[in-house]
């Protein structure tokens, strides 16, 4: 008999939001990486600076909670982290930039945790209400950049905002086929187990017919072979 390893839906909940947790922190490392070096090069040492200094920290911090499973504080630290980083780069080199395309990206992300759909609801209100806040009032920056850079900014951003949502999109759907082939394999061999149990509960159960068969013939050949209980009892003391 084949050992089935129960999986709960509980524990395949964890084991998906780990991975997709893990897929964020590495995507936001390596953007951030790169985020170091490019405003560095723009001369826009402030954002260099943020990204150094808070978005890697906070980075790092996300990677230990994944270790924790503490996937709750991840979320807390990860969203913290893109809102002050979309936030601070707008203000300082404008709307045309495109940094807003991470907070469409945080939206998608929330769907992914099991929260109640009103819960799901208020994070793309709040993620809405924040873009659209900055597209109203952000309207003067600090950095003026040539319009070439703002737009390969912008190209960029969308990009890799575009890009990590699919890719994001394709893990999950592979995560669920994952799951799906984990599952119906799990399937299979409880239901050899359950074949294979049958068939032995029909052999146990032909044995006790035996058994029974058998008592009951050696009880037929003892009332032949003796006498009446009447007769004994005539002859013992």
């Amino acid at each position: 008999m084949k050992e089935v390893k129960h999986i709960s839906h509980k524990e395949l909940q964890e084991t998906r939001l780990y991975r997709i947790a893990m897929f964020v922190v590495i995507s936001m490392f390596m953007a951030h990486g790169a985020f170091i070096g490019l405003f560095w090069y723009l001369g826009v040492q402030e954002l260099a600076y943020l990204n150094l200094f808070f978005s890697m920290p906070m980075i790092l911090t996300g990677f230990y909670c994944v270790q924790r499973k503490w996937i709750w504080t991840l979320a807390f630290v990860s969203f913290t982290e893109i809102l002050v980083h979309a936030i601070v780069a707008i203000y300082f080199i404008g709307w045309e930039s495109g940094f807003y395309f991470y907070l469409l990206v945080s939206v998608v992300v929330t769907q992914s945790y099991p929260w109640k759909m009103f819960a799901k609801f208020i994070m793309v209100l709040i993620f809405g209400g924040i873009t659209l806040a900055m597209y109203l009032f952000f309207h003067e920056t600090k950095y003026s950049l040539e319009r070439e850079i703002v737009q390969g900014l912008y190209v960029m951003n969308m990009v890799v905002g575009v890009g990590i949502t699919a890719a994001y999109v394709w893990y999950q759907v592979k995560m669920s086929m994952t799951f799906e082939k984990e599952l119906d394999a799990a399937n299979a061999d409880l239901k050899e187990n359950n074949d294979l149990i049958l068939e032995q509960k029909t052999e146990i159960e032909e044995a006790h017919k035996e058994i029974k068969d058998s008592i009951s013939y050696a009880k037929r050949i003892q009332s032949a072979i003796l006498p009446p209980d009447s007769m004994i009892k005539k002859h013992l003391p």
